[in-house]
This record gives C-alpha cells, sequence and structure tokens, in this order.
C-alpha cells in the first residue's frame, strides 16, 4: 500500500466517529471489553422541554460524558439516560403565551383536550431540538432508553407512587396557604417564586394591569375600640387584605397595649370585632408595634391563628379579585385596584394615619411575573418529615456522600425544617391526580366535599370507595381531580421511573440504584432531596450513592443564565464558533470548582481554540503513519515537544492508579490545566 492510500485510510479512521450515525457509535461502545460485573449507570437531569439548552447544559454534558467515558476505559457496563421533563407549570405558560401572540387566544378559549394538543406539538418540536443539540455536544447517551416524564410508562410509575404513598398514609388532602398565582390560577412551588428586594417605593408592572402599581410602601391605619374610648393602630403594605383580619396582636410585654389586652376592635366596614391577642413573636420594633392578623392570607398570620384557634376568611378569589365576604362595594374588584379603594374609604372614615416609604421583599412568580398571593385552599399534600429524618440520617451515617462536602450542613439544616410538600397544581399540562371523589347516594354536600379515594383506574377507585363506604359498586359516581401533580413528584421518580419501575425489569435490577447523580447546586433541595425521599420510600433503597454538585453558570455579571434575563447562550453557537472540544475544555477547566459560581468569559475561548488546534494537528499527524511522525518528531519546536510530553503525562491518569487522581475525585479541573497551560 503506498503512503498516500495508508494516509487516506488512517483520516478516515480519525473521522469515522464524525460521520458515522449513534447506533453505530453505541455498537462501537458495545463491543468493548466489559466486566459484566460492575456497571456505572446515571441519568442525565432532564431538561425542561420550555426551550432549547444553554451553557448550564453543556456544563453538565462535559462532566457526565468525561464520567461514562473513563468508566467504559476501565470495562464497566455503562449507562447513561437521556431524557426530558415536561416541566408542567413553565411549559403551559409558554405556550400560553405564545397562543396569545400568534392567535390572539388565552388557554380559556380552548377545550382541555385543544390545549393539550397544542402543548404537545411544542413538546415535539422542543425535545427534538434538545435532542439533537446533546447528540451535537458529543454526548455518548443511550438513545434507546431515551425517557420523557409524560410518556405512558412513565405515566403509570407516577400513579404507582401516589397510590402507593397515599396508601401508606404520607398523601393527604387538607386546606392550607399556598403560594399563589393569580395569572395562573394555580399553586406555585418555593423554586417558582422569586424574592425581588425593594428598597423603598416602586411603580411595577403586574400582568392584568394597564398601569403600574405601587409597591414598597406601609400604610398606618387606626382600629377604633369597641365600648371603649380610643383606638388601636396597625400598619401593613397590603391595606386590601385588612377585610380578612379576624384579631389584632400585641407583644405581651409591650406597654403601650397592656391596658388593651383581652379588649376587642370593630372592623369599620364589617362591624366584625376582632380581639386584641398577645403572642411573643409580634415585633414591637416593627411599625406601630401591633399586628393585624389575617390567616388566610398571610403565612406568619396562618401559625399564629393555629396556636390562637382563630378564624380563617378568605377575601381574595384565585383569580387575583376580591371575593363576596368583602361587601358589594369592593367585590369583584382588582386586589390591586381594591387597595388604593380601601385607602380611600378609610381617609372618608377619618382612619387613615398616614403612609411612608418602605423597604420590602416581594414575592413574584417566576413563570408570569405575577405577584405572589398567599392563598388558603384545599390540595394534596405529601408528609415530609419522617422520609426527610431518613434522608439525612442516610447522609451522616455515609450512605449518601454529597460533594462537595460544603453542602452537609445546609442538607442537615433543610431536612430538619421542611414543611409538607404540596404536590397540586390547578394546569392541564402534567400528570393528572389519581384521586377521585366520591359521591354516595343521598350525601349531603358537605360530605361529597370530603370523600377522596385513590386508585390506579376508576375501576379500582370504584372497588375501593364501595368497600370504604360500604355500598356497592353500582351506588358509587366518581369524578376525578382535575388538577396536575407538581413536576417535582414525577422528576424525583426519575433514577428508578426510568428503568421500568414498578416492574422488576432487568434494567431495574441491573442499574439501581445509579452510580451517581450529577447535577447543578441550585436543585439540591428542590430535586436531589425528593429523589433521595422518595426512592428510599417507594423502593427500599437510595436511587445512588454519591451526588455531585457543580458550580452554577451565570454571565459575566455573575447573574444565572435565564430566557426572561436573555443572558441565555446556545452551545452549538459556541461549537460552531470554535469547536467542541474547545468547549468542553471551558467546561472542565471551570466548572468543578464545586465552590464557586461559574462566570463565563467569551473572550477566554478563542485562547483554548489555538491550543486545542495545535494539539489536534499532532495527533493528525501521529494517526497518518508511525514511522513518517518519528521522523518529523525531531523537526518539532520545544514547544511541541513539551506539549506531547504534558500529554503523555496526562492520557493515563483516568486509570493508572500512579497518576494524579482527578477523576476518581472528581476534580476534572486538574487534567484539564495540565493539558492545555503547561508550566514551561
Amino acid at each position: 500500500m503506498t503512503t498516500k492510500h495508508k494516509c487516506l485510510t488512517s483520516l478516515k479512521m480519525c473521522c469515522w466517529f464524525l460521520i458515522s450515525s449513534y447506533n453505530d457509535i453505541l455498537l462501537f461502545f458495545e463491543s468493548l471489553p466489559q466486566a459484566v460485573d460492575q456497571t456505572f449507570s446515571l441519568c442525565i437531569p432532564p431538561p425542561n422541554v420550555t426551550g432549547t439548552l444553554h451553557l448550564g447544559h453543556a456544563l453538565t454534558v462535559a462532566v457526565e460524558d468525561a464520567l461514562v467515558r473513563w468508566r467504559r476505559m476501565q470495562g464497566y457496563r455503562v449507562l447513561w439516560v437521556p431524557g426530558c421533563d415536561h416541566a408542567g407549570i413553565a411549559t403551559q405558560s409558554v405556550v400560553e403565551r405564545k397562543l396569545l401572540r400568534e392567535q390572539g387566544r388565552s388557554r380559556k378559549d380552548f377545550s382541555r383536550e385543544e390545549f393539550l394538543q397544542e402543548i404537545w406539538k411544542w413538546k415535539n418540536e422542543k425535545g427534538d431540538e434538545i435532542y439533537q443539540q446533546l447528540r451535537r455536544m458529543g454526548a455518548s447517551l443511550d438513545w434507546s432508553r431515551a425517557c420523557f416524564t409524560l410518556d405512558p410508562s412513565f405515566s403509570r410509575a407516577v400513579t404507582e407512587a401516589f397510590v402507593r404513598l397515599s396508601d401508606s398514609g404520607l398523601i393527604y388532602r387538607s386546606e392550607a396557604l399556598v403560594n399563589w398565582s393569580c395569572a395562573l390560577e394555580s399553586a406555585i412551588s418555593d423554586i417558582e417564586v422569586d424574592s425581588q428586594e425593594l428598597c423603598g417605593q416602586t411603580m411595577l408592572s403586574v400582568p392584568g394591569y394597564d398601569n403600574k402599581v405601587e409597591f414598597g410602601t406601609m400604610v398606618t391605619f387606626a382600629y377604633p375600640l369597641d365600648g371603649h374610648d380610643g383606638e388601636v393602630c396597625v400598619s401593613t403594605t397590603r391595606p386590601e387584605t385588612m377585610l380578612g383580619d379576624v384579631a389584632v396582636a400585641v407583644h405581651p410585654d409591650d406597654p403601650r397595649y397592656q391596658a388593651h389586652h383581652g379588649k376587642q376592635l370593630r372592623h369599620p366596614f364589617t362591624d366584625r370585632l376582632l380581639p386584641v391577642i398577645t403572642d411573643r413573636t409580634v415585633d414591637m420594633q416593627l411599625g406601630t408595634g401591633a399586628v393585624k392578623v389575617t390567616p388566610a392570607h398571610d403565612h406568619a398570620d396562618f401559625l399564629l391563628s393555629q396556636r390562637h384557634s382563630l378564624p380563617r376568611l378568605t377575601v381574595i378569589s384565585g383569580d387575583g379579585t376580591m371575593s363576596p365576604p368583602c361587601g358589594h362595594w369592593l367585590q369583584g374588584v382588582k386586589r390591586f385596584d381594591a387597595r388604593q379603594q380601601v385607602v380611600d374609604a378609610l381617609m372618608e372614615r377619618k382612619l387613615f394615619r398616614g403612609k411612608k416609604s418602605h423597604a420590602m421583599t416581594l414575592p413574584v412568580c417566576s413563570r408570569s411575573g405575577d405577584v405572589i398571593e398567599p392563598l388558603l385552599k384545599k390540595q394534596w399534600f405529601v408528609r415530609c418529615e419522617e422520609m426527610a429524618q431518613k434522608a439525612v440520617q442516610v447522609m451522616e451515617e455515609g450512605e449518601l456522600e454529597i460533594i462537595p462536602h460544603s453542602y452537609d450542613k445546609t442538607w442537615k439544616s433543610w431536612l430538619s425544617n421542611i414543611s409538607d410538600w404540596c404536590v397540586s397544581r390547578q394546569l392541564w399540562w402534567g400528570h393528572q391526580i389519581p384521586a377521585y371523589r366520591v359521591q354516595l347516594p343521598d350525601s349531603t354536600d358537605t360530605q361529597q366535599e370530603e370523600l377522596w379515594v385513590c386508585g390506579r383506574s376508576e375501576d379500582e377507585a370504584r372497588q375501593r370507595a364501595a368497600v370504604k363506604y360500604g355500598v356497592k359498586q353500582e351506588d358509587v359516581a366518581l369524578t376525578q381531580d382535575p388538577d396536575v401533580l407538581d413536576t417535582w413528584f414525577s422528576s424525583g421518580l426519575f433514577p428508578f421511573a426510568m428503568l421500568g419501575w414498578p416492574d422488576k425489569t432487568p434494567d431495574l435490577q441491573r442499574f439501581y440504584p445509579n452510580s451517581i447523580l450529577e447535577t447543578g447546586s441550585d436543585l439540591v433541595f428542590f430535586w436531589v432531596a425528593r429523589m433521595v425521599m422518595l426512592g428510599a420510600e417507594l423502593t427500599g433503597q437510595l436511587p445512588f450513592r454519591q451526588v455531585l454538585l457543580h458550580s452554577m453558570v451565570r454571565d459575566k455579571h455573575g447573574r444565572k443564565m435565564s430566557k426572561s434575563l436573555g443572558n441565555v447562550i446556545d452551545p452549538l453557537d459556541v461549537i460552531h464558533g470554535v469547536s467542541l472540544e474547545v468547549r468542553r475544555s471551558c467546561s472542565s477547566l471551570f466548572g468543578c470548582f464545586f465552590f464557586t459560581k461559574l462566570s463565563i468569559l467569551v473572550v477566554f475561548v478563542p485562547l483554548l481554540k489555538l491550543l486545542l488546534l495545535l494539539l489536534l494537528l499532532l495527533l493528525l499527524l501521529l494517526l497518518l503513519s508511525p514511522g513518517f511522525a518519528f521522523l518529523l518528531f525531531f523537526h518539532l519546536l520545544l514547544i511541541h515537544m513539551l506539549q506531547l510530553s504534558f500529554l503523555s503525562s496526562f492520557t493515563p491518569s483516568p486509570t493508572s492508579p500512579s497518576s494524579p487522581p482527578s477523576f476518581p475525585s472528581f476534580t476534572f479541573n486538574s487534567p484539564s490545566p495540565l493539558l492545555h497551560f503547561p508550566k514551561i
């Protein structure tokens, strides 16, 4: 064979990975020598189908792909599962805005089935784009096991999990205060609430209002004493909620109000009597030192009402308008329009005592931009205390390792103070809750409200209801709860649902528990903790033994990458400009400094491109012909020889016990500077 033919053959072999289909590459991996009894499995944190991937996802791919390739080199049987998350509230919000923008129609203009068809169109389009991005980023995922959290098999796992938790008493229905988005008309999770700090009086745009709304002011008004001269002044940033006041609380040691203990105040608009109660949680230095108590619209007041057995009066409806208990003059008025009307009415009654600028934290829905309204709603909850204690215990006993270990204290603190988890959402896109309201013959409306049963199907629910309430199946009428489950509930099942649970599949028996979970540090509680709790409860095993947390990817200003901020960078744009290897090198160089936040400086990327291009040319030179390369080696510049020397010392490090243990210790940035920046 001529030298020319040898060169062409070598080049073809070198380019095989670039032109082969993924199935061919997968067959290549399967043909590698493997120790069948040694497995290594993990799942990619499923990206939301709200849009395409950004550099944060690219960092995840770089770290996880390095892990799986390292284990393949060691002969492990590797499983790396791709997937996408339906992202209930986020995806529904995106599609609603799209339909309103393109068709001028809101969700309420569609039937549920029609609207879901529109979301499925969006999912199919964005899901394909996400998978194409992952392929372009060189992720050696097993696409034959790609998983979507609304696939029929996954939905079956979600239903099974809900029913099992309900049967064990860990899921219950109750009326409680939740974070409510009036724009979405749904409860939302804590991770979907952004805290906006206001230094004082601020005008902000709110969905559903033509004009900006004033926030960051403290209004003071008086409640007259009933049957006595005098008054008690209270201060609030939300005067519209005073229609729901049921008491006024003061500190028992506050000398200003000791003469008023046990007395009653008269509400100026409803004539209700409000008792003056004492509670040591009241801050004497805040406002007037007297606190209006509105249990149905404030989390602190809700807890106070539990301690003092106070009633709860809801005065704001789910759509953000004032409810009937407010009276005809306010019923149906938007909550922030009612705010000014209440202040005007207080002025008319000469009960207004002033307004001043006040620094405050405003909770805002990250999906709709709406101001969060705490509302009292009947929802489904998961009891978390017992499961959280187990999650803390396994970490303390070393069964679960969190890397970096600086998160251990935070893990313990958060799980030790966890509240029950509201898992119901008033949406259309998601897993419909497998709970059914039961209607029995001759039952009253009050009883109907409280009769619920869970089941894997309507037939099973009917059988359960008949047994539970002692009636015939044909006498049972069922209506499934229209709400859907919180996205984090289904995501929490991902490590075992992706392997076929609840069936005992070969994949589940071979690859569960997963070897490791690698994800961003921002998801340690909203996703990781819930996977640990649900996995241990439903399977009797931890879903993984190690949790590897990488840095948050931020822009040059230190802000988290977000579509709403417009600072998202498509990893394919970086690849097109400087190549895949450069993008991965940037990720590995900085992304595993676990104790820092990763800010991307795009100007640094071309420097790596030049260095990697040089290494690529050297590699191609060696592949052309060993003899030819040997002769040319002595003609290389000193810098080339030094780089080859460093490359030689780096190459065995993933597998050689004598080399720096960068991979076993997950310090991927250790070999990266060694490769790209040798100290000459």
